[in-house]
């Protein structure tokens, strides 16, 4: 769990530093989509959590329950980064500014 709480404490103070800074014109879905990654991984780190409270008392629906959630909470991450990459170009597009390699790994191309 310590490791857990790291990350989190990690996650936290760059939610809070990106809504802190200027939005450049333009720049608003880029900055919302980043947040928005930021988030959504902080969801799916707070859900794996819940992996380690599962004990031998724990019963037997509560592993797939929370592989479920995780999973949920997966998808909606990368989703979130797609979302992000697409607002970067899109923001690159507007303002001029050409990317190269854009494609992460995360959008399977």
């Amino acid at each position: 769990m310590a490791l857990v709480d790291s990350v989190l404490d990690q996650i936290d103070p760059e939610i809070v530093y990106i809504k802190s800074l200027e939005t450049p014109k333009g720049g608003e879905a880029f900055k919302d989509a980043a947040i928005k990654v930021y988030e959504s991984y902080r969801a799916m780190v707070e859900t794996g959590r819940k992996f380690s409270m599962i004990t031998e008392e724990s019963s037997e629906s509560d592993l797939p329950i929370i592989e479920e959630e995780y999973d949920v909470k997966s998808q909606k991450y990368l989703n979130s980064f797609k979302a992000f990459e697409t607002a970067q170009v899109e923001y690159a597009k507007e303002t001029g500014y050409k990317i190269e390699h854009h494609r992460f790994l995360l959008s399977g191309k």
